[in-house]
């Protein structure tokens, strides 16, 4: 370790404590500060805060497409099945997304969706799914994330297969 690192790594905590203004969130963002003394709010321009005192995050304010990557589940008939559901979601209250999943937001709804998913699959039988799990499927996401601040535009199973399970253990 070089000397400039230790001496960085040491004034790092003093740095944190000079007030700096926050860089303004860009036309396709949202911007939610956390501050020590109110509530988590909202801004659209340059704000002075202090680092260790206060929290910034940006949040996309576009539309975000979010894979929940292959799942294999079994269907209510005892069909063994692969699905890949990806959700095209738009942020409407980064505020209450802030509260309900912080800075690991995306991983929150990703795994909301895929117990969804794995709900809806294995509630329903195999022929009733391939018909209507997507839009069983979009109609449970829309109600479980709309409460945290997110709008569900569409649901797309990209994959959704009968298959043939092989586990290998050693």
């Amino acid at each position: 370790m070089s000397l400039s690192e230790v001496l960085s790594s040491v004034l790092q905590p003093l740095f944190d404590l000079i007030p700096q203004i926050s860089p303004r969130p860009a036309s396709t963002e949202f911007g939610v500060v956390d501050d020590v003394w109110g509530k988590p709010r909202q801004f659209r321009g340059p704000r002075p805060y202090v680092p260790a005192m206060t929290h910034i995050q940006m949040f996309p304010s576009v539309e975000i497409p979010i894979d929940t990557g292959l799942q294999t589940l079994t269907s209510f008939d005892g069909i063994t099945v692969a699905v890949n559901a990806t959700t095209i979601l738009s942020i409407t209250d980064p505020v209450a997304l802030r509260n309900a999943g912080g800075d690991e937001w995306a991983e929150l709804v990703s795994m909301k969706i895929r117990g969804i998913v794995c709900s809806v699959i294995s509630e329903h039988k195999w022929s009733q799914s391939l018909r209507q799990a997507s839009e069983f499927i979009e109609a449970d996401c829309y109600d479980d994330l709309w409460h945290i601040g997110i709008d569900v535009k569409r649901v797309v199973l990209e994959d959704m297969s009968e298959t043939f399970s092989l586990r290998l253990f050693q």
